[in-house]
């Protein structure tokens, strides 16, 4: 089964071709699908609210992505722009 790709389904604020930043509550998810610039490369930040601490995720992102996260409640993604 795949999570599907929507914006919908968790809080997200941002910048535009900057950043998002998604807070996924009690949900565990070992990754998100999202939908990226396509012109745009990105690197995703796992951070972890509870204790505070990031984690940069491996490789870069463009277009529709599925970030790799760390499958543990209370965490949020934030995929931010390379360059812009």
């Amino acid at each position: 089964m795949e999570p599907p790709l929507s914006d919908f389904d968790f809080p997200v604020g941002g910048r535009v071709e900057r950043y998002t930043l998604t807070h996924f509550g009690a949900s565990q998810p070992h990754r998100r699908n999202v939908s990226l610039h396509p012109d745009v490369r990105y690197r995703a930040d796992a951070i972890r609210t509870w204790n505070r601490t990031v984690t940069e995720r491996p490789g870069t992102h463009e277009g529709d992505a599925a970030l790799p996260l760390l499958g543990r409640p209370y965490m949020a993604v934030r995929p931010r722009a390379l360059e812009v």
